[in-house]
């Protein structure tokens, strides 16, 4: 990204060959092809009278729509989106839907028009709340249901939104772990998103699109279980198309045995798992004379169905349950970008053991001093760095521990400091480590991809600094995805 950052440091005001879209700024390089120039060190978005202006997320009235400074979105009272002539989008009620004879069946309308406080466009009726949420240069949609509903019936509660035009294609789609059902003019399509319940509980979202006669606009049906809603969840639920990526069965921890020091444990790591029920990180001086030992753990991630290449990415944290923790001394989980080798072998486990300790760190995910209870459910800071995150395939990362990576001291004998992860290849799926990442549709103006909730690029200037991967394309579109394998 040298040539963006040239741009950037030294004459902003000759960057000739630009343009401004909902992803943030377009810069176009020799041959024609335009990259994504998004920096996220500052909180500026855009060039105008000869400097760089930031956008306003704070709606305000314009001419009977809202909007903030700089920002493409329009909101109107009714809580429709626009984006130029190209985007409009509207949810108008929620139900139910029956898989098995392909109907909707309507519970409850939301009020034709909204409240505006602040950057936030809402719109309640009962026991539902739906909020327009406008962060500048980003929209995104979240339903809260309050309390669980009464008389729920079908297979899914849904949200029906109205999106004009051809937003929402029908056809073939290209998913991972992800089944297409076609029913007449009713598509499933991709997983979109999660609900979260009030214990932070994830669940996968499915999307249904129906054509609507005539063809001025598709009806958008944004659902999550019925059984979920009624007997699992706790309330307020809130439905917020993202994707989450679960890990995989091939996840796997390594263990180094009575090493000298953290960098010779390699030649002695003996153990390891190809299906992990945790993830190791972190070391043990056992007391009574038994040996050091140091984990550190390895998961996988199927993000394939991120569209929009790296570039489209606007988030990404990484969110688990504690399964076990040493108690005698401070120790953090680093997540490091590490592209291991699966599944983990007698000949590449001292490769990936050493990989793990050599490759870039990308966040401290949680300290102990944090991570208190086993059982318990954390989350990371934003990884800052999106470049980890393959869009064509699997994402790889190890779990280090602060001390191993650092290169503090080993643990003596009867000092213990780890904290130990439920692994993807975990009986009960709602506990497996898992990926959360914020993307946009895809920047390049090829065909128009839905994500549901619209979620947009985060206010500013974003630095991407992609390191560059082989088996990486620019031709992937971003959601967060899910593996439940």
């Amino acid at each position: 990204m040298d040539f963006i950052q040239d741009i950037l440091d030294k004459s902003p005001h000759n960057a000739k060959a630009y343009t401004i879209s909902k992803h943030g700024i377009l810069f176009d390089r020799p041959g024609g092809r335009s990259k994504v120039g998004q920096f996220y060190s500052s909180p500026i978005a855009y060039f105008e009278s000869g400097e760089w202006q930031g956008f306003d997320a704070k709606l305000k009235e314009v001419g009977g729509f809202n909007s903030g400074k700089g920002s493409p979105f329009k909101i109107l009272p009714t809580g429709e989106i626009h984006w130029g002539g190209v985007y409009r989008h509207l949810v108008e009620s929620v139900g139910y839907y029956e898989i098995a004879t392909d109907k909707y069946q309507h519970a409850v309308s939301l009020p034709k028009t909204g409240l505006v406080t602040e950057n936030i466009h809402r719109k309640e009726m009962g026991l539902y709340r739906y909020d327009t949420i406008h962060q500048g240069l980003s929209v995104k949609g979240e339903l809260t249901i309050l309390e669980k509903p009464e008389n729920m019936s079908g297979d899914l509660f849904v949200i029906s939104a109205k999106v004009w035009g051809a937003q929402l294609p029908l056809g073939k789609f290209k998913e991972d772990g992800f089944e297409h059902v076609e029913n007449g003019k009713r598509l499933r399509i991709f997983g979109g998103g999660i609900a979260m319940d009030a214990r932070g509980v994830p669940i996968p979202v499915q999307m249904y699109v129906v054509d609507m006669p005539p063809p001025v606009f598709r009806q958008l049906l944004i659902g999550v279980p019925v059984s979920w809603l009624d007997t699992a969840a706790e309330y307020p639920v809130t439905i917020d198309p993202t994707i989450s990526p679960k890990t995989s069965s091939n996840d796997a921890t390594i263990t180094g045995t009575d090493p000298s020091s953290w960098g010779t444990a390699r030649s002695t790591s003996s153990s390891y798992s190809n299906s992990a029920t945790e993830l190791g990180s972190g070391n043990a001086g056992y007391a009574g004379g038994d040996p050091k030992v140091i984990w550190r753990g390895y998961a996988v991630f199927d993000t394939s169905a991120i569209t929009g290449g790296v570039e489209a990415i606007q988030g990404v944290t990484i969110t688990g349950k504690l399964k076990t923790r040493g108690d005698t001394s401070l120790v953090a989980t680093y997540v490091v970008d590490a592209d291991w080798e699966e599944p983990v072998s007698g000949a590449n486990r001292e490769a990936n053991y050493d990989l793990a300790l050599s490759s870039s760190k990308i966040i401290e995910w949680v300290d102990s001093d944090t991570a208190t209870t086993v059982g318990s459910v954390y989350t990371s800071p934003d990884f800052g760095d999106y470049s980890a995150i393959n869009p064509d395939g699997d994402t790889r990362l190890a779990l280090v521990s602060s001390q191993d990576y650092d290169n503090v001291g080993l643990s003596s004998y009867g000092i213990i400091r780890y904290l130990n992860w439920y692994s993807g290849d975990h009986a009960t799926a709602g506990d497996r480590v898992y990926l959360t990442v914020e993307y946009m549709d895809q920047p390049y103006p090829t065909a128009i991809v839905l994500k549901t909730g619209l979620h947009e690029p985060k206010i500013g200037l974003y630095d991407t600094r992609v390191k560059l991967r082989s088996k990486r394309r620019d031709v992937a579109l971003s959601t967060i995805v899910r593996n439940d394998q």
